[in-house]
């Protein structure tokens, strides 16, 4: 399981030989491999004798050999659990830019929003965005006939990083694109491509 999921576990009760009082007290216990009580919860009996326990796990809990107690009157039931933290490598990400156009006369807003594969919020990552800007011609609807492109001007394609910065709690990050290029910049360019590093411990994605 992924630690931050809950934990599905269930109890069957067989008292046929020796029938329990109704409402008599199921108690369920969690311990995690420290011998600590993380979770614990009382039911009453019910006609089916099935009871189900849905226990919140931390995303920090300890790795190991858990151990799952329920307490019937004078009875004992034990159970060991092996849960182990799964460290996932895969990262969902999702742009949304301010405008449909990228332009120096006015601020551009990258929304960046991260979350692993299995939906977990991606928190306090670190990330580095590079842009790769190339020229590309300027057109308006009705002049395509026409040229507005400065022929004098020459622009080689150029990669650049354009943030460097860390995602709050919730996996957001908003990023302002304000490229700097070195060569002259033509009136219109094309941002080829938007690559991310996303780094925590021993986790590097390249998207």
């Amino acid at each position: 399981m992924v630690f931050g999921d809950n934990l599905y576990l269930s109890f069957i009760l067989n008292d046929a030989a020796n029938k329990l009082p109704k409402s008599h007290p199921i108690k369920f216990r969690l311990n995690d491999p420290n011998g600590k009580t993380v979770y614990q919860t009382v039911q009453k009996t019910n006609d089916l004798n099935h009871y189900a326990f849905i226990v919140p796990t931390n995303q920090d809990a300890p790795t190991g050999n858990w151990e799952a107690m329920v307490s019937v009157g004078g009875a004992k039931f034990y159970k060991s659990i092996k849960i182990e933290t799964i460290k996932p490598n895969r990262l969902k990400i999702k742009n949304t830019f301010s405008r449909k156009t990228l332009s120096a006369s006015y601020p551009n807003t990258d929304n960046l929003e991260v979350t692993w594969l299995h939906g977990a919020i991606a928190k306090n990552l670190n990330v580095e965005m590079q842009a790769k800007f190339s020229q590309q011609a300027t057109t308006f609807k009705g002049y395509e006939k026409y040229t507005f492109d400065d022929l004098a001007r020459q622009f080689s394609t150029e990669e650049i990083n354009v943030f460097s910065g860390k995602l709050n709690e919730n996996g957001k990050a908003s990023v302002n694109i304000q490229p700097r290029l070195q060569g002259q910049a033509p009136e219109c360019f094309a941002l080829h491509s938007l690559q991310k590093y996303m780094k925590k411990a021993e986790i590097l994605v390249r998207m």
